[in-house]
């Protein structure tokens, strides 16, 4: 999944199961891994297409608020407020 906007951070050695394990684990928008992990998941539960995905990147960028910092916060806020 090719990315619109450049990430200072991008963590290792994690898979998508290992990252969804954790879903009080923090949710960092700087991280390159954390936003494709949560638009894998979001495009699998709400069926996004290719022009879906790059408008939730620009949501998670510019939109999140701050109090989303945990994953499943970040993820329940995405999925409730993220209108295609």
């Amino acid at each position: 999944m090719k990315l619109l906007y450049k990430y200072s951070k991008t963590t290792k050695d994690l898979s998508f199961d290992e990252f969804w394990e954790e879903k009080s684990g923090d949710f960092d928008k700087d991280d390159s891994l954390h936003v494709v992990y949560m638009l894998k998941a979001l495009k699998q539960k709400l069926n996004l297409d290719e022009y879906a995905l790059k408008r939730l990147e620009s949501s998670i960028k510019t939109e999140l608020p701050f109090f989303a910092s945990k994953r499943l916060i970040a993820r329940k806020w995405l999925e409730n407020n993220f209108y295609m």
